[in-house]
């Protein structure tokens, strides 16, 4: 949204809709894809100063028609919530199962808890503070983000969707460039911004883009780095 944001004048903004899907889809080729696991969207305005403009109340109500959608409207501090639960869910099941070349299913595997773990543990730490900065923090938004709800929620993702493969490992597999930018990626900058330490983002964020391929028995080895670097400031 900040990129888009800045192709306009500070005067000449547009107004932004934002939804988030849970719907699992994957490809199976060029303009072509299949609806593999039917959830819900949500949908609604990114700021709730926004007034919404007769064009932007269509497209909203549109896409609230569409039955298969299971659309449903919520305002924006809601958005803002389910986006950030989306956010955790990709930031731990998409790079591992690119860099460990895996389903969803098998990011359950125990192998894999200490890394998946301190995913959770370190983007609740990031998403707690980030919010912090928006407003005081009420109870039920700090056990929302709490490392052991989001915790829950990854694996209860991960049953669900067991046999799906990631967007972002299909999109290390067909050789394009993945989204981790903007997912991990994110996590990485905003900590930073605001002095936390995000060794784990940035380690699975930096092995996502150099495209290697992991086995499962090496994660004791990159807990060992990851405790190195805590151990050593960075």
């Amino acid at each position: 949204m900040d990129e888009i944001a800045a192709l306009f004048r500070a005067d000449a903004q547009p107004t932004f809709l934002s939804a988030i899907v849970t719907h699992g889809v994957f490809s199976t080729g060029p303009l072509s894809a299949t609806h593999a696991g039917v959830a819900d969207l949500k949908i609604g305005p990114v700021s709730s100063d926004t007034a919404l403009s007769a064009s932007a109340r269509w497209l909203m109500d549109t896409i609230l028609a569409s039955e298969p959608l299971a659309g449903v409207e919520v305002g924006a501090e809601e958005l803002r919530a389910v986006t950030m639960e989306k956010l955790v869910a990709n930031a731990v099941i998409n790079p591992l199962t690119a860099i460990f070349r895996v389903p969803n299913g098998e990011v359950l595997d125990p192998a894999l808890t200490p890394l998946r773990e301190a995913l959770v543990a370190e983007t609740s730490a990031v998403i707690l503070a980030h919010l912090a900065t928006l407003g005081p923090l009420d109870v039920p938004t700090t056990e929302r983000f709490s490392p052991s709800r989001l915790r829950a929620m990854v694996e209860r993702v991960c049953e669900a969707t067991a046999g799906n493969r990631s967007s972002m490992l299909q999109d290390v597999e067909a050789g394009r460039g993945t989204e981790v930018r903007y997912i991990n990626g994110w996590i990485v900058r905003k900590g930073r911004e605001m002095g936390m330490g995000v060794e784990v983002d940035e380690m699975v964020l930096g092995m996502v883009e150099r495209g290697g391929v992991k086995g499962l028995w090496e994660v004791g080895r990159l807990m060992g780095r990851l405790e190195r670097a805590g151990r050593s400031g960075g």
